[in-house]
C-alpha cells in the first residue's frame, strides 16, 4: 500500500535527479512495468487486447536495456513467469504474496537502483535508489562519449529527507501517519485532511532530529482513522 499523494508532492518540488542509466544491475518491479507497458503503449484494449503488439514492446523494452549495458532482475508478485522473458533469458522469479521487500532487499544486497512507479519505494533506503517508470526514457536511448544510455529521473531518500530537513530515520513513521485519513498535529491541534497533512507532518517531523526522539503514537502526538 503507498503513500497517496506522495508522488505528487515529491513532482511539485522536483525531487529527483536526472541521470543517464547505463552499464548496471537493474531490479525491475514486474507487475508495475508490466501494467505500465501496456497502458501506455496506445494498444487497443478492446479487441483482444493487441498481445502480439504488447509483446513486441516488452521485447524491445529489454532489448534497449540490453544496448545500454543495463542487466534487469524482474521480480513478480504471485504470477507465472513470463514467456517472452523466458525467450529472452530475462532473469525472473515468482514472490508469493508482494514482492516490495524482495525487490529492496536483492537492490540494497547488489547496490542497484529499482525499477518502479510504487511509492512503498519512496520510504524504502536504496542505497542507488529508485528510477521512476513514468520518466525512465527507454524508448529515447542516446549516445554520449560514454557509450547508449537511458534518460531517467533517479529518486533517493536523502535527496528527499535532505529537501524536508527530517532524519531518514523518521521515514517509516512518517509513512505509517501518512496512510491516515486524518492526522492531529498537537503543535496547533488542528486536524489536517489528506493530501494538505502531508507537508504538516513533514514540518512536525523536523523537530524530532534524533532516534530516540521519535513521536510516540501511543499518546498525544497520535494519528487516528475517522
Amino acid at each position: 500500500m503507498g503513500v497517496k499523494g506522495l508522488y505528487s508532492l515529491l513532482k511539485e518540488n522536483q525531487i529527483f535527479e536526472y541521470i543517464p542509466f547505463r552499464d548496471s544491475r537493474l531490479v525491475v518491479d514486474g507487475n508495475n512495468l508490466v501494467h505500465h507497458l501496456y497502458f501506455t503503449s496506445n494498444l487497443d484494449q478492446n479487441h483482444g487486447g493487441q498481445y502480439l503488439a504488447f509483446q513486441a514492446q516488452v521485447r524491445t523494452f529489454f532489448t534497449n536495456l540490453d544496448v545500454c549495458g543495463v542487466e534487469p532482475y524482474v521480480l513478480m508478485d504471485g504470477s507465472s513467469g513470463d514467456t517472452t522473458l523466458s525467450d529472452m533469458n530475462v532473469p525472473q522469479v515468482k514472490c508469493f504474496g508482494e514482492a516490495d521487500c524482495q525487490v529492496a532487499a536483492l537492490a540494497r544486497e547488489w547496490r542497484c537502483p529499482v525499477l518502479s512507479k510504487d511509492s512503498d519505494f519512496y520510504i524504502f533506503d536504496l542505497p542507488e535508489g529508485l528510477l521512476l517508470l513514468d520518466n525512465f526514457r527507454w524508448d529515447a536511448v542516446k549516445v554520449d562519449d560514454g557509450g547508449s544510455y537511458i534518460p531517467c529521473q533517479r529518486y533517493t531518500t536523502t535527496l528527499f529527507c535532505n529537501f524536508f530537513h527530517i532524519n531518514p530515520n523518521l521515514l517509516p513513521v512518517f509513512a505509517s501517519l501518512a496512510r491516515n485519513d486524518s492526522v492531529f498535529l498537537p503543535e496547533d491541534g488542528r486536524e489536517m485532511p489528506w493530501p494538505a497533512n502531508l507537508v504538516g507532518l513533514l514540518r512536525w517531523l523536523q523537530g524530532f532530529q534524533m532516534t530516540e526522539e521519535r513521536p510516540n503514537s501511543s499518546n498525544e502526538h497520535r494519528a487516528r482513522k475517522e
